[in-house]
């Protein structure tokens, strides 16, 4: 249920707009970064005007509000963790803790910190750890790092929420940068990475939820909502097509594109119904007539698409993706002008 999280610089002036005052009303989840946003002499200003503003005009409000999206911090190291944690105290308005660099090495001491947080907290407080280490990027020590590190978290599952992957940092190790036409799946050396990943974490057995790599573009021609096939597009339906879900987004145009296209089909729906109700083992012929659905391989796809249908709704017969982004495209300029005048008056 995280959808398209919104990344950004601790500092932002715009925080509170975006956090009190609904200025992307369909943003569901947002990290505030003091890490490699943050030039190391703009930390400790940085750190005091994040904690000012969650502590009080967040904490105070958020209870008053409707609606408001979840609330990451990423931090720096598992020191910085704990430094953070404790100026913050127990805040409910805070959601979990982004954990870069995660690996074998720090991984007990990023989770031992986390633990003490909930040891305080009132309800529970959760963790992302970003996989960008060497060690999980090099192929010969990439398994037995990616062994570790799935049994570390596996006893640690309850305070995971989900784990993502930090190609940027991937990429930077081979001096790599993708374009704006290119998907990190185009990049051989990252889609062998992703795909090692993906076999340790998202085995039906465990079936964590991996999140699809930050799109690093803006694209503020918003040409996407003409149907024109983008770079980012292309990425989504290829994390979708390697079950990683959701996505790190650097600007607030993609929300809408990445959130409509994590909506379920139809005929996905529709399949996916008939497999879960099958009263039998076998072979079904698809209610499309364009395929045949296997109820014991296709069981736990199926139910995969039905939790995606719960958060993120079915698109009625004949309508596509496209015809939603549109749709939410126009409802959320309508809303966007209302806030915006909303907050210019409050000022």
């Amino acid at each position: 249920a995280l959808g398209a999280l919104l990344y950004m610089p601790a500092h932002n002036k715009n925080i509170e707009d975006i956090l009190l005052r609904q200025k992307y009303p369909s943003l569901t989840s947002v990290v505030l970064c003091l890490e490699d946003a943050i030039s190391d002499d703009e930390l400790e200003s940085t750190e005091r005007f994040l904690i000012n503003l969650l502590k009080n005009s967040v904490q105070e409000n958020c209870h008053y509000m409707g609606y408001a999206p979840m609330i990451f911090i990423r931090v720096r190291n598992p020191d910085h963790f704990e430094s953070i944690y404790k100026q913050l105290g127990d805040l409910s308005c805070l959601t979990g803790y982004v954990l870069p660099k995660f690996d074998s090495c720090n991984a007990e001491h990023y989770l031992h910190v986390l633990k003490e947080v909930n040891s305080h907290a009132l309800r529970p407080v959760y963790c992302m750890p970003i996989l960008e280490s060497s060690k999980v990027m090099y192929r010969e020590s990439r398994v037995d790092e990616l062994t570790k590190l799935h049994r570390i978290i596996a006893n640690n599952r309850e305070l995971v929420l989900n784990i993502r992957i930090g190609v940027t940092d991937l990429c930077g190790l081979y001096s790599i940068r993708r374009s704006p036409e290119t998907t990190i799946y185009d990049i051989g050396v990252v889609r062998d990475c992703i795909s090692d990943i993906v076999n340790f974490f998202s085995r039906a057995a465990s079936d964590y939820v991996i999140s699809g790599p930050v799109w690093e573009y803006f694209e503020k021609d918003r040409s996407y909502q003409l149907g024109y096939t983008s770079g980012l597009i292309r990425e989504i339906i290829l994390d979708k097509a390697n079950t990683l879900l959701g996505k790190t987004i650097i600007h607030p145009n993609h929300i809408p594109v990445v959130n409509s296209l994590y909506a379920v089909t139809q005929e996905e729906f529709r399949d996916a119904q008939d497999i879960i109700g099958s009263k039998q083992n076998g072979v079904l012929k698809s209610s499309y007539r364009n395929k045949m659905n296997e109820v014991k391989p296709h069981l736990n796809w199926a139910q995969r698409v039905m939790r995606r249908a719960h958060v993120y709704g079915v698109l009625n017969e004949g309508q596509t993706h496209v015809d939603l982004l549109e749709a939410i495209v126009v409802a959320e300029n309508e809303s966007k002008h209302r806030i915006d005048a909303e907050i210019q008056y409050s000022r």
